[in-house]
């Protein structure tokens, strides 16, 4: 839920990120580490980009996720926490002083750890206990335990390791259907990603609700918004009549729509308001 967001305008500090050899490298981007950070904003934007992410907290003090509505609305989530596919951006704690870990999953990758519908976590950001129970907690004090950003990695990875369960066969058409949608900014119908690995586009669908968490069609939706903040990554000038065709959306009044049911901002604000990281955007 956190990763790179918080090294946005840090100054003395630890970041480490790790990538894990197959099998498990298959469906984990990466795992981060962080120790340390300034920043000059108590809160970000977390925009949707359909992955999940685990995070574990090494702070004592317990970390924010905040109301969109209603920022005095706030849950606390001390230790760890496993945040699901959002259709949203959601709001979050950037606080001073932290140290977390975090396991960064792939876009289908999070299933063969968890072993359930992975829509059951859609929009939601719920305590790591619940999914794990106390074993996370055992994991929580030995990384507390163990001295150096290595050995801590392979903490990690190892405990992961013990809760893969390898994937049926039927994952694999999903992670086919997944690759050819983010990589199709024109769009295709979905009986069309169906014919394409050879299922049926009912059986699609029910697959996508258990390997992904998300409907095909919200997440192509999804994919091309990533695909327009990586185009204007690093630009503060834009033609958004130009970024809108090249990325798919048939129309800009149909774009500008989108990019705000994504991140609740039009595209011209966003510019202004990012952070150094696409999907971290300030809130001052």
């Amino acid at each position: 839920m956190l990763g790179q967001a918080l090294i946005a305008k840090l100054r003395p500090m630890i970041y480490t990120v790790h990538h894990p050899v197959p099998p498990l490298g298959h469906f984990i981007d990466h795992m981060w580490f962080f120790d340390g950070y300034d920043v000059d904003h108590e809160m970000e934007r977390l925009l949707p980009d359909a992955t999940m992410e685990i995070v574990i907290n090494l702070r004592p003090e317990p970390k924010r996720l905040f109301n969109r509505d209603n920022f005095d609305n706030v849950e606390m989530f001390k230790k760890s926490w496993i945040s699901g596919k959002q259709t949203r951006y959601i709001v979050i704690e950037a606080a001073c002083a932290s140290s977390m870990m975090g396991v960064h999953f792939k876009p289908c990758g999070a299933y063969p750890f968890l072993g359930f519908h992975l829509s059951e976590l859609t929009n939601k950001v719920i305590e790591l206990d619940m999914v794990w129970g106390g074993s996370v907690n055992s994991l929580r004090e030995e990384l507390l335990d163990t001295p150096t950003v290595v050995e801590k990695f392979a903490v990690l990875e190892r405990f992961l390791g013990l809760r893969f369960n390898g994937h049926p066969h039927s994952f694999r058409s999903v992670e086919r259907a997944l690759h050819l949608m983010l990589r199709s900014p024109h769009g295709m119908a979905i009986r069309d990603f169906a014919h394409a690995i050879g299922i049926t586009p009912k059986h699609l669908i029910t697959q996508f609700d258990r390997f992904v968490g998300l409907k095909p069609k919200l997440c192509e939706r999804i994919g091309k918004f990533q695909g327009v903040l990586e185009t204007i990554e690093h630009r503060r000038q834009v033609d958004w009549a130009h970024v809108a065709l090249s990325c798919g959306y048939y129309d800009q009044s149909h774009f500008i729509k989108e990019f705000k049911a994504f991140s609740g901002l039009n595209p011209s604000r966003y510019i202004v308001e990012r952070s150094e990281f696409a999907n971290y955007v300030p809130i001052h």
